[in-house]
């Protein structure tokens, strides 16, 4: 039997731009999916169980371990979606898995922390292939989620040349009490909105050196009131180019602090820098789901 495991992700800064070439910033979670494979040389498929956080589960499928044939499956998408993964690391890895292989997420699959992003991290470390390969063979995205996958620490994430440059930073906030994670009781797909953002910025010239500008003084802010101005200014920008509303004027404009869009705009988590009332002014709203930063983050100074 082995084991591998894999964080979740949030992403800070950079969202759609980070695909342009923005400097970006990224926390990996304290929340991840285990994955755990049973190899079995008598069996002639690969048995697929997903567990989420409460132990149940919520997808389960079969391959045949040659050919990568679904024989049955509880959805048919994401077996779909399962199988092309599989085939893309066997010819990254050569190596043929057999038997079963079971995942558990810590969080529930509805919140956008990375299910698909820590299954690419969690079978990379099995097979000892690069994660980071397997997901552009397999995905349009700009891979940060599966970097968090296998950091412990803040990261940076710049694409130069279509090629990650990834640093770990000291992401340390003098402020980290003012900061809550709160979700939006649904989920973005993340391919699908960074197809509609590259069809909204045809005819917009890309500032991303302002984004980049932003990041850098993110991870060095000391003072929330300058954090909060940090924060709106990005709200504005990345509004600008994919023709939305900042989160904060759509639903939360009498909200006493600054609230910022992460990932995928409309969806997952947002990022609220106010006080302690952030709990009663959410919940006023029907946000019930309300995370201070340290419960969220894996690792702070």
């Amino acid at each position: 039997m082995k084991r591998n495991y894999a964080n979740g992700k949030l992403l800070i800064t950079g969202e759609y731009l980070i695909l342009e070439g923005a400097y970006s910033l990224a926390i990996p979670c304290s929340k991840g999916q285990n994955l755990e494979y049973i190899q079995d040389n008598n069996a002639n498929a690969i048995d697929w169980r997903s567990l989420n956080f409460d132990n149940n589960e919520w997808f389960s499928t079969k391959f045949e371990s040659d050919s990568f044939d679904i024989l049955n499956t509880s959805d048919k998408k994401k077996a779909k979606n399962l199988q092309k993964i599989l085939i893309e690391a066997y010819k990254l890895s050569n190596i043929k898995l057999i038997g079963k292989i079971n995942t558990a997420l810590e969080f529930p699959n509805d919140w956008g922390l990375g299910s698909s992003s820590t299954l690419i991290a969690c079978l990379s470390k099995l097979l000892k292939i690069n994660p980071l390969e397997l997901h552009f063979n397999t995905s349009n995205g700009s891979g940060y989620d599966v970097a968090c996958g296998i950091h412990d620490k803040p990261i940076t994430y710049l694409i130069n040349n279509k090629k990650p440059i990834i640093e770990e930073v000291s992401w340390d906030i003098p402020f980290k009490e003012n900061l809550f994670f709160i979700h939006l009781n649904k989920k973005q797909k993340s391919e699908l909105e960074i197809t509609r953002f590259k069809n909204k910025i045809e005819n917009k010239s890309i500032n991303v050196k302002t984004i980049s500008d932003i990041t850098s003084k993110i991870i060095t802010c000391k003072d929330v009131h300058v954090f909060n101005d940090l924060i709106e200014e990005h709200e504005e920008i990345i509004g600008y180019y994919i023709g939305r509303k900042p989160i904060k004027k759509e639903q939360f404009s009498d909200f006493d602090g600054a609230v910022k869009s992460l990932g995928a705009w409309g969806g997952d988590f947002v990022m609220a820098s106010g006080n302690a009332n952030c709990n009663e002014y959410f919940k006023s709203k029907g946000f019930n789901t309300i995370i201070p930063f340290k419960n969220m983050i894996k690792s702070i100074p």
